[in-house]
């Protein structure tokens, strides 16, 4: 839990250094930029791949009606400065799965990773809009 909490602390002041204007350049530095939402005992994490290209990772305690409705808040506030959100989630973890459909991800097929067989999810700006807008 600590290593959790200064993590989000060491990811909040790096966003905070971005919003503001400077030659800091974080992404040449090798420096891995992330953004966090809270929601109850949920965390959301969104790993910058490129400009407006978010890779998506989730932590949920909670279950239902309630962990969609604090992923679509999350996803919500990242949406208004990405232009995709893409996910990979084992095959294996079908509640995982049918969550991503729920939220509106796409599949884009299975692929595999160094771990396991996953499935590719993404969702675009557009598509967000379209559904939630």
């Amino acid at each position: 839990m600590i290593i959790l909490l200064v993590l989000l602390q060491v990811t909040c002041k790096l966003v905070d250094l971005l919003r503001e204007d400077s030659d800091l350049h974080l992404r040449r530095a090798g420096i891995l930029i992330m953004t966090a939402a809270l929601r109850d005992d949920d965390v959301f994490l969104f790993e910058e791949k490129a400009p407006k290209v978010f890779v998506g990772h989730y932590f949920c305690k909670s279950r239902g009606s309630k962990a969609l409705t604090n992923a679509k808040e999350a996803l919500s506030e990242m949406m208004e400065g990405a232009s995709v959100i893409m996910g990979f989630t084992p095959v294996e973890n079908k509640p995982a799965c049918l969550f991503a459909r729920k939220l509106g991800f796409k599949s884009n097929g299975l692929i595999d990773t160094a771990f396991c067989k996953a499935e590719f999810f993404s969702m675009t700006k557009q598509e967000w809009n379209e559904k939630h807008g």
